[in-house]
Parts: C-alpha cells; structure tokens; sequence
C-alpha cells in the first residue's frame, strides 16, 4: 500500500512540474510598439520589445540584447519612417526581400529554408508591410521576421511607432530554418 501511494506521489509531482514549465516559443506574431508604461506609480517609465530568444514581450529596461524595439523618425512634424533595433548596436539586420502584396510576402517567408551570409547593418531601417528581414542575435543564431503591418502617428511629445510581424527564431546557430 505505502508503496502504491509513494508511487502515486511521484507521477502526481512530476505531473504538476511538466504543467508548471513554459515551453520557449520559437515563432509566432506579435505587434510590438514604442508606448511607455509605468508598471509602478511612482516608478519609471519603461518600454517593451519582442525577445527573438525567448520568443516574450519584455520591458527593454537595463538594456537586455536581442530585444527588437521599434521607433519612428519624424521631419517636420510627419513620421517619415519606422525602424527596428536591439540594444545590442551590433550589426544585426539584414533585409531579406521586399514583396507587392501579402500573400507574396508569406510565400516567400515560409519557402526561406536558408541564406547565405549578408551584409549585415545596425538597424532595420524603413520596415513595412510585406518586407522580410534576417535578425542575427548576439550569440550567433538567426531569425527570420516577416513585417506583417507597421501604423505610425507622429504625437504631441515623442512619435507613435507599432509594428505587427511575425518570426521564426532558430536556435541551433545554423543558417537554416526548419
């Protein structure tokens, strides 16, 4: 009998333990903005960026790596256009393709298996709908990120930016994805 529940015991621990582990997500879509929020009332203001690695919308605050942030540019008073940045100032994009519509677009990103090395540059600057960039993370490993969407405005104090996209992180450091 002692041993039954003893046996018991263990299935149930080692049940509610695989329950309690969050599996890393490497793909999905997510819009990412550039608002600030004060998650304290009297603490500061923070922003949030997609981690590529983990595949989690975090706060970019005490400047994590491979955190995609995205801003706007403004002349004269009109957004003249958004970008995407980590905090890492590493060369770290690449753009992949520009395509004329979506399904183009999600033709091309789900049929990219592979890519040679490109010319990597610090930002990706002037992203929109229907484009593909190659994000390369600060421990080697590759991302592929289709823009799906970008809105901006230009605001009272600082420009709106968001971004809707959708990525597939590949952990392995090859330059392959599955």
């Amino acid at each position: 009998m002692n041993r039954t529940i003893f046996i018991l015991f263990i299935f149930i621990a080692a049940l509610v333990h695989a329950c309690g582990k969050k599996e890393q997500s490497n793909s999905g879509t997510v819009t990412i903005n550039n608002d600030l929020t004060q998650p304290n009332p009297n603490g500061p203001y923070y922003g949030m960026g997609l981690n590529i690695v983990t595949g989690k919308t975090v706060t970019f605050a005490n400047t994590p790596y491979d955190v995609l942030t995205v801003d706007a540019s403004v002349t004269n008073g009109v957004v003249d256009k958004l970008y995407l940045m980590t905090n890492s100032m590493d060369n770290s994009f690449a753009m992949y393709g520009e395509y004329p519509d979506k399904a183009s677009a999600l033709s091309a990103f789900n049929s990219l298996r592979a890519f040679n090395e490109p010319a990597w540059v610090g930002i990706a600057d002037s992203i929109a709908a229907n484009q593909i960039w190659l994000f390369r993370t600060t421990g080697s490993n590759y991302a592929k990120i289709l823009i799906i969407s970008t809105t901006s405005s230009a605001g009272d104090v600082k420009p709106h930016a968001a971004c809707t996209l959708t990525w597939v992180y590949q952990p392995d450091g090859t330059k392959l994805f599955p």
